[in-house]
């Protein structure tokens, strides 16, 4: 049985929307594709084989298709008789396109009641920029991301893989499962800007606490010690002078020196364990020169296995032909054939995460248009009664984790965060800080991760702490880790332990490579994680070094969004059947996922994609130029579009874009293109996203007033439900902040237990 099986959803086809259709469809969701006769225009978006986009076939196997032409009252109607089997409708595109087809949610819902309406635009159903015209591109410039990638010394590039497609997506499928779970009718909208403006890491938080306008790296080193380095056959991503520097750089600084590399011995003295030294530009260029050195000799290949083996978090930057020869995805089985409708079967990413008890399935090859015509469904059952609030104990840490746990408190879960004085979240002792003061419970980046949370302390190592633990897992409806494989079971906190005594239980595990395969107990962070996936090569700008996404982009968005779809969907699982079980996600794996087509143009044509800068396979112009007094991202489809650009700018030729564009003002310019339907959008910085009239209106940015940081800035996930809206109750805890609340309201503990166990240390 699969997780969402019985599930119907009615899929209108849209650029925004493919992804989010796939997610449900290969959990079990019974997915029926709307094309307009003929088939979208989507079927023939590069890369293609055998006459089929790549990107199309990806994102559409496994679902039913049908043509409906959504102009003609006959065929709305036969829409409409649909949606009345339906649960979910999932649409995308411009809201004007969509209400003109008769697809507004208030329409839909009049008729519908009970069912569930996501709308995935560019910038939410209301609002100032409602109708704008964008592309990812302009998505990306807008929601701030763009403003961190790229050189320091050209344009921001742009993340590649139509990546704000993908992140809006994942919150759609993360807020359509919600709204199923409320038991309601409503309308779920899913703004892909501000899915975009999820991904900017700290960027906000740092120009709100200290006043720190962050940009792409100055180089290929973000500080010493983390960055990009060349080696024998190409570059590998090395990340010790970040989360955790300490225990990291004394492991390089002793492999270096093990090797017989003597001038590594400078790396031990004590000015390379400050932060502040770090950043300096000479102390870049000193590391980059030392460990330079050491690895130009050496291929990625071998200096990954060996630094993995102490212990250091160190990547390949691979291609995606590295990616599919890859032993420890061969190993997990990751790759699945996917049947073309040519008949030919080609290896694509398979699933982002591994349920043991639902696991993920792709049964139907891409639909041709209109294959399923005439199909049926009976009236839908009656919807499920709202499911009780559902319990979360939280053991997940710094980005990836803590973040799906987030997205669950924000909307009403009671996630319970165990810490331990004894063992810091990295995240706590990361800047930037309120004020510019460092402290464990000033952190505006644990802060941002970390809202509606309540918070212990526990000290695991002690038995007591340890029964603690499997007591309040007993009550828990999900347990959320991120640890490296082994380590919950040492301590008495794996899944088959607490299942004995919660059988319905669903357990998220979320370690980089998995719990199986011949690398299951390498580490890494988001940003080498990019560069082992594919993701850093695949990003900057031709014949330049990769240049990534600035940030530690799978932490942010891919990882957590594929963590709560599988939670979301176990628990519907789970609340139809009793049954719980294990969720295994390799964070590399779901990466993978939000780059599948690339991965697919190796696998079918035996071409290995390549860094696209801001160029686009179709349209042009397409790009990223410089204004008088920042940037703007453009993007033209169509010789009307491209007329409306020679009009507004008063030139004949593309090469005259540039020049003409550096006398605008950015924010003029956009407007003006805007006006004449031309997709543009300024490349926003954090200043410029925190007072983006868009995200303002939409009510994205939050102020909660924290214990010790006063004031500061949160952000809300990039979708509203309109029934059951999420919020965002609470600032992050101080450390310990509930631990007495928790113990005597879960576990019935008196304070005079509690303050014995505090004398005992266990509570720490």
């Amino acid at each position: 049985m699969n997780a969402l099986a019985g599930l119907r959803v009615l899929e209108v086809a849209g650029p925004f929307g493919g992804y989010c259709g796939k997610l449900l469809a290969d959990l079990g969701a019974d997915v029926v594709l709307v094309e307009p006769p003929g088939g979208t225009a989507l079927r023939r978006q590069p890369p293609m084989a055998d006459g089929m986009s790549l990107r199309f076939a990806y994102q559409n196997a496994n679902k039913r298709g049908i043509c409906l032409d959504l102009t003609d009252p006959g065929d709305r109607g036969a829409l409409m008789k649909l949606a009345a089997g339906a649960d979910v409708l999932l649409q995308s595109g411009h809201p004007r396109r969509l209400r003109e087809r008769g697809l507004a949610p208030e329409r839909l819902l009049a008729e519908h009641p009970e069912l569930v309406v996501t709308s995935i635009t560019p910038f939410g159903w209301t609002g100032p920029y409602t109708g704008f015209e964008a592309t990812d591109i302009v998505c990306l410039a807008l929601g701030g991301l763009m403003s961190l990638g790229g050189y320091a010394d050209g344009p921001p590039v742009q993340v590649c893989q139509e990546q704000s497609h993908v992140m809006a997506s994942l919150f759609a499928a993360v807020g359509t499962l919600l709204a199923l779970r409320a038991g309601r009718g409503q309308h779920v909208d899913v703004s892909a800007q501000e899915s975009v403006s999820c991904a900017l890491e700290n960027a906000p938080q740092f120009f709100d606490l200290e006043g720190v306008v962050r940009g792409p790296a100055a180089g290929m080193q973000r500080h010493a010690g983390t960055g990009l380095y060349p080696c024998a056959d190409g570059y590998v991503y090395l990340y010790v002078g970040g989360i955790a520097s300490s225990r990291f750089w004394v492991r390089l600084t002793d492999w270096l020196l093990d090797e017989g590399f003597d001038e590594a011995a400078e790396l031990a003295g004590p000015r390379w364990r400050d932060r502040a030294h770090l950043e300096r530009e000479d102390a870049k260029e000193r590391f980059a020169e030392i460990f330079g050195a050491f690895a130009r000799d050496r291929g990625r290949a071998e200096l990954y296995r060996q630094a993995q083996a102490r212990g250091i978090p160190l990547s390949p930057v691979n291609t995606a032909a590295d990616i599919v020869a890859s032993p420890q995805l061969r190993h997990r089985d990751y790759f699945r054939p996917l049947t073309l409708p040519s008949g030919r079967r080609v290896d694509a990413p398979g699933p982002p995460y591994v349920l043991s008890g639902t696991p993920w399935r792709q049964d139907l090859p891409v639909p041709a248009p209109g294959e399923h015509q005439g199909i049926t469904w009976p009236p839908r059952d009656p919807v499920a009664p709202r499911q009780g609030r559902i319990r979360v104990l939280d053991f997940t840490w710094v980005g990836a984790g803590s973040y799906t746990t987030k997205l669950l408190a924000d909307h009403g879960a009671d996630v319970i965060k165990v810490e331990s004085a004894a063992h810091l979240d990295s995240l706590r002792t990361g800047p930037p800080f309120a004020g510019g003061v460092p402290g464990i419970n000033r952190s505006g980046y644990f802060a941002e991760r970390n809202t509606s949370k309540r918070g212990i302390t526990l000290d695991l190592k002690t038995p007591e702490g340890r029964e603690i633990a499997q007591r309040l897992a007993a009550t828990a409806d999900v347990v959320a880790n991120n640890f490296r494989p082994g380590v919950m079971e040492s301590l008495g906190l794996g899944y088959q332990e607490l299942r004995a005594n919660n059988p319905g239980l669903v357990y998220l595990s979320m370690s980089m490579q998995g719990g199986s395969g011949p690398e299951r107990d390498y580490l890494g962070y988001g940003l080498t994680i990019g560069a082992l996936v594919g993701l850093t090569h695949l990003t900057g700008l031709p014949g330049r070094y990769p240049a990534g996404t600035g940030t530690n982009y799978p932490d942010h968005v891919p990882n957590p969004g594929h963590a709560a779809v599988a939670v979301l969907a176990a628990l519907r699982h789970r609340d139809r059947t009793g049954q719980g079980q294990h969720i295994d996600i390799a964070q590399t794996e779901p990466t993978i996922a939000a780059i599948g087509p690339a991965i697919m143009e190796w696998t079918a044509n035996g071409t290995d994609p390549g860094p696209m800068g801001n160029a686009h396979p179709v349209w042009s112009p397409h790009g990223v130029y410089r204004c008088r007094d920042s940037w703007i991202a453009l993007a033209v489809r169509s010789e009307t579009e491209w007329q409306a650009l020679r009009t507004t700018l008063d030139i004949e030729a593309p090469g005259e874009i540039s020049g003409k564009i550096a006398a605008w003002d950015a924010e003029k310019l956009m407007n003006a293109l805007q006006d004449q339907g031309v997709p543009a959008g300024v490349v926003r910085d954090a200043p410029g996203v925190i007072t983006d009239p868009q995200l303002v209106h939409r009510g994205h940015w939050q102020r909660l007033t924290h214990p010790e940081m006063g004031p500061s800035l949160y952000g809300m996930p990039p979708f509203r439900l309109s029934a059951t809206p999420g919020d965002l109750h609470s600032p992050a805890p101080l450390l310990g902040q509930h631990t007495r609340e928790v113990l005597t309201g879960v576990l019935a503990l008196t304070d005079a237990e509690i303050d014995r166990l505090t004398r005992d240390n266990v509570l720490r």
